[in-house]
């Protein structure tokens, strides 16, 4: 199957080709890339999180097939993960039905297509944003339910971890999140 064009997405699909052959079988994330100037490492000016999906993906389907589906992923994905947010933070099912409503108001949101966050973005190749979105949603959730269960925080800490290789816009938002919940979490407790 042919991978999908359009924006910038046609461009992507080389880096997910060279990590698939050439980074996954050495272990290496980074991959020389010899028709850049002099060359230069890939993924060094786009993030690696949603190509690294994407690779995993493509050790169960054609790679071609697996850049598509990885495309689109995180658009059925984000309004999951708004739901779980807001689930785990105790809103009731009521709000967090009405937040993946307003999720998919924002998905379908037309007004942009360049900006990253909805399916213009998504299909123009700005898909890396949506991932980032996607996991800073399920750390929130994970962080919440850690901070009142009296948990460890090694799995939030690895959604973090994966927000910030997925998209490093969307990780500046976190220290406002997560002192949004210790503000919350003290003021309820």
């Amino acid at each position: 199957m042919l991978p999908a064009t359009g924006g910038d997405t046609g461009s992507h699909f080389y880096p997910l080709y060279a990590l698939f052959k050439a980074g996954w079988p050495e272990f290496r994330l980074r991959v020389w890339n010899p028709g850049n100037l002099f060359g230069e490492p890939l993924l060094l000016h786009y993030f690696p999180g949603p190509f690294i999906v994407m690779s995993i993906l493509g050790t169960f389907l054609p790679l071609g097939l697996a850049f598509n589906i990885g495309t689109i992923l995180p658009l059925f994905i984000f309004p999951i993960s708004v739901f779980a947010a807001f689930w785990f933070a105790n809103s009731g099912w009521k709000i967090s039905l009405l937040a993946l409503a307003a999720s998919l108001l924002y998905v379908f949101n037309e007004s942009h297509s360049m900006l990253g966050g909805n399916s213009n973005s998504l299909l123009a190749g700005q898909f890396a944003h949506m991932y980032g979105l996607c996991f800073l949603f399920f750390t929130l959730a994970r962080l919440h339910w850690e901070l009142q269960n009296g948990k460890k925080y090694f799995v939030s800490s690895l959604l973090i971890s994966a927000v910030a290789i997925c998209h490093s816009y969307i990780f500046l938002l976190i220290p406002f999140f997560f002192l949004s919940i210790l503000i919350t979490e003290d003021s309820v407790g």
